[in-house]
């Protein structure tokens, strides 16, 4: 058994697709309308986070702790909108013509109108987890599942995220401390309700004649919830551990850095 407490500090990178759906456009102080019309492709994030993990093993095999921390990143949204559409519902009577064949009918009609919104964040993490561990010989077993909750400045909702990883691994006995390498699964799904702006650069079409501004609001969430582990634990003492992890496969690539004080 290790010893019953400890005090880790964590380092996370992940970089992952978008899944978005169900966006809302405004313009001006106009209403929300629904909008099934636009490609999202391309759409990716990418996030470091240091945490705090404060932890307890209550049974032999089972271990409970709570995270904290701090989280920032960047994002691409991009959007691609047919013109027609898009006139439709930011400018009415020129969209009209876009259905007619009236002399007066706009050019840019015919086009799909590209743009991204750049999203920069930071925000402040919580949650809490649990740990279920079995071995028998040099061989483990290790499922563990987390909770946790992200309050970030650029979005009006907090996100929510599960994450679940089972693991089998082996333990070694190197030249210095003991070390075990593991191979797993891990299942991460992440949404939340992304609010932002992106403007349209019309003023070179003589219909229209300047910047379009459109508020959008869109539902979030990361395109592959599952993804596969590598990595392994070094005990350099029975106090002092290091832990590193990399995923990969699915959209989602991640690398997980952990130092570990045990009392």
């Amino acid at each position: 058994m290790p010893e019953p407490f400890g005090a880790s500090l964590i380092y996370a990178y992940v970089e992952q697709d978008q899944d978005l759906s169900d966006l809302k456009v405004r313009l001006g102080d106009g209403d929300e309308q629904d909008v099934d019309f636009v490609d999202f492709s391309g759409s990716r994030t990418d996030s470091s986070s240091v945490l705090l993990k404060l932890d307890a093993w209550v049974l032999p095999f089972l271990n409970v702790y709570a995270l904290i921390g701090k989280i920032d990143g960047d994002g691409e949204v991009p959007f691609a909108v047919p013109a027609d559409e898009a006139l439709k519902i930011v400018l009415p009577p020129i969209g009209a013509l876009c259905d007619t064949q009236d002399p007066l009918r706009p050019e840019i009609c015919d086009e799909t109108l590209f743009a991204v919104a750049d999203v920069d964040y930071e925000g402040d993490s919580r949650g809490l987890g649990t740990a279920i561990a079995v071995g028998w010989s040099r061989y483990f077993f290790v499922f563990n599942a987390n909770y946790i909750v992200t309050d970030v400045d650029v979005l009006d909702d907090n996100t929510d995220t599960w994450d679940l990883s089972a693991r089998v691994g082996v333990l070694t006995k190197p030249a210095f401390g003991d070390l075990a390498v593991f191979v797993g699964v891990n299942y991460l799904r992440a949404e939340t309700l992304a609010v932002g702006r992106v403007s349209y650069d019309l003023s070179d079409v003589p219909e229209i004649g300047r910047e379009l501004i459109v508020d959008y609001v869109i539902d979030q969430k990361n395109s592959a919830a599952t993804n596969y582990i590598f990595g392994a634990n070094l005990d350099m003492t029975r106090a002092w551990h290091l832990t590193g992890q990399v995923g990969f496969g699915g959209s989602r690539d991640q690398v997980v850095l952990g130092l570990t004080r045990r009392f």
